[in-house]
């Protein structure tokens, strides 16, 4: 700084590819800035933490000649909904990474029925367990369904 001012400060940002851009940038830029400057929407990390697009390069004390990491656009927060049976609907924020049984254990931690009672489908299709929310083909306000699996049955995928 000099007189007041805000210098401009150069970064560089690291390709999966390999590659590295380089970019100018403001202390006061914000995440969401860099990402139009480099003209991409992925997920910007510093070291290994994940950027938050509201928040400065200052607040992480990213400074002149730092490199960032371009990261894919993956493990995105989504808000899907819950539908019971009592025709109640619940809002949960999860990642595109979570597990459908991360997703169990965050209904039963709202409404207490737990994991292994619950059976959740999507378009028909029942879920499994062990597989993410993007494997499964959740997306961004997809809308499950959650019934109660009975002990004696079966019928749900995500239960051996």
């Amino acid at each position: 700084m000099f007189g007041g001012l805000i210098e401009q400060m150069k970064i560089f940002v690291s390709t999966l590819a390999g590659e590295t851009i380089t970019v100018k940038v403001d202390p006061s830029d914000t995440i969401n800035v860099v990402k139009a400057k480099i003209q991409d929407q992925e997920r910007l990390l510093f070291g290994k933490m994940e950027l938050d697009d509201r928040r400065t390069l200052a607040d992480y004390g990213i400074a002149d000649e730092s490199t960032l990491n371009l990261g894919l656009g993956t493990n995105r927060e989504m808000q899907i909904f819950v539908k019971g049976l009592n025709g109640k609907t619940i809002s949960i924020w999860a990642k595109e990474l979570d597990t459908i049984g991360s997703v169990k254990a965050k209904i039963h931690a709202l409404n207490g029925i737990p994991p292994d009672d619950q059976c959740l489908t999507y378009g028909g299709r029942g879920m499994i367990d062990d597989r993410t929310l993007k494997d499964s083909g959740i997306t961004n306000e997809a809308t499950l369904h959650l019934s109660l699996r009975l002990r004696s049955c079966k019928k749900c995928p995500g239960h051996t």
